[in-house]
């Protein structure tokens, strides 16, 4: 996969290829494609308007090279360093024109603003409703404990509330004890009795439903819920999502917005759909949404989707011709060894490799075309590979030429396979 900067260079490169890939198709007697599958399949590469995002760290920006839980990784001197996207950060994002093979479908994508659990107006009545049952039930369990404490001062001889400590004295024969208990058991009854009194006020219907509606209303959402299935081409095994919103605060100016991101590790994605859902707070209540883009990546490199802006496929021709044109114009007067440009890496291959092969060294001669010759065991190419396989497989690749001072030249470069699996 290739990441470019969008500049002038590129944008003219981009509508030369759009071009390319929609010039009329065969004529009429030649052999055409009889399904969309046979269409996917002459164009299994896409060219697509990505996003590079980095993270500012100590005032310089570092490029995201992977998600791990809910962190983004980044590379600070050569060490790995994980960023959450829980608190205030700063970041960019880069567009990017990007060719890959690997591409996946968003299906019934939705977003909108939410609440989160803490301030969703119909759970916090919920809550409140179990507080306040919970608060009248003991208060009626108290009620009924003074009816016996009354009871029982009864039986002892005391009725009504006294009239003074002297009377008491005098009326009860000095049965001070169960007075105070008397006292203390009608002092709370008063005060149950009140409760009990707001809390059936309180779950009142009526009562409560304006009361519910008119909290909905100011509409504090504090929260955006996203989501969608996905399925790819092929299997993903190291995927991650962005997500990029642009919102503004309930109380800022009319065109004063923010930026907002979010990541998420997905882990393995299936050739078959998989539901995502992902409620995400932290926003200023009330907040209004603007927009928000959903990008896929996987190992670090950004996976095409049908929501992809600029979305153009290309055959495996037309995307070489691209990254050629590219690369060529952009590394004017650089000089730089070859290096893999397109390939896929085929699935059965990987399985069947040994360790040992995996770790061999292969020399492959690659042109000033950026074309594979010959596949060798050694650097001056007098032992050929033996294994057909292999050897196919290699010289099915497609490089970026080296360079002298921006002049592509023929040149052989060392490659293992288990590093290219992991590359392609």
């Amino acid at each position: 996969m290739t990441g470019l900067p969008m500049n002038t260079h590129r944008s003219f490169l981009f509508f030369a290829v759009v071009g390319l890939a929609l010039l009329p198709g065969p004529a009429v007697g030649a052999e055409t494609p009889t399904s969309s599958e046979k269409a996917d399949a002459a164009k299994p590469y896409t060219l697509f308007m990505g996003a590079d995002v980095s993270i500012e760290q100590k005032k310089e920006f570092h490029r995201v090279r992977d998600v791990s839980g809910d962190k983004l990784m980044i590379t600070v001197k050569g060490e790995p360093t994980f960023v959450p996207v829980t608190g205030p950060i700063s970041f960019k994002v880069d567009s990017a024109l990007k060719v890959t093979a690997t591409s996946a479908v968003v299906e019934n994508f939705k977003y909108e603003r939410a609440y989160t659990a803490l301030n969703d107006p119909n759970k916090k009545f919920a809550r409140e409703q179990g507080a306040a049952g919970s608060m009248a039930a003991s208060a009626a369990a108290e009620y009924n404990q003074y009816g016996a404490q009354l009871a029982v001062s009864q039986a002892k001889g005391i009725w009504g509330n006294p009239r003074s400590t002297v009377d008491t004295m005098r009326d009860t024969g000095g049965k001070t004890v169960a007075l105070a208990e008397h006292n203390a058991a009608m002092a709370d009854a008063k005060t149950n009795a009140a409760f009990a009194a707001e809390a059936g006020r309180f779950n009142q219907v009526g009562t409560y439903s304006g009361r519910l509606q008119g909290d909905l209303s100011q509409e504090l959402f504090d929260a955006i819920e996203v989501t969608f299935d996905v399925a790819t081409s092929e299997p993903l095994n190291r995927a991650y999502v962005v997500m990029l919103a642009t919102f503004r605060d309930a109380d800022a100016k009319p065109n004063e917005f923010r930026k907002w991101i979010y990541a998420k590790e997905l882990g393995a994605i299936p050739d078959h759909p998989r539901q995502i859902h992902i409620l995400q707070g932290g926003f200023p209540p009330g907040f209004e949404l603007k927009e928000l883009q959903v990008r896929f990546y996987n190992a670090g490199r950004e996976v095409a989707t049908n929501l992809s802006p600029k979305r153009v496929p290309l055959t495996s021709d037309e995307a070489f011709q691209y990254i050629m044109i590219d690369y060529l114009g952009s590394h004017k007067k650089a000089t730089a060894t070859a290096t893999v440009a397109l390939g896929k890496f085929p699935a059965e291959l990987l399985g069947e490799l040994t360790s040992p092969q995996r770790q061999v060294v292969y020399y492959v001669s690659v042109s000033k075309e950026g074309i594979p010759t010959r596949v060798c065991l050694d650097p001056d190419c007098g032992k050929a590979v033996a294994e057909p396989v292999i050897a196919s497989f290699l010289k099915g690749l497609r490089f970026k030429p080296a360079l002298d001072k921006g002049q592509p030249v023929d040149s052989v470069i060392p490659l293992k396979l288990a590093e290219l699996s992991q590359q392609l």
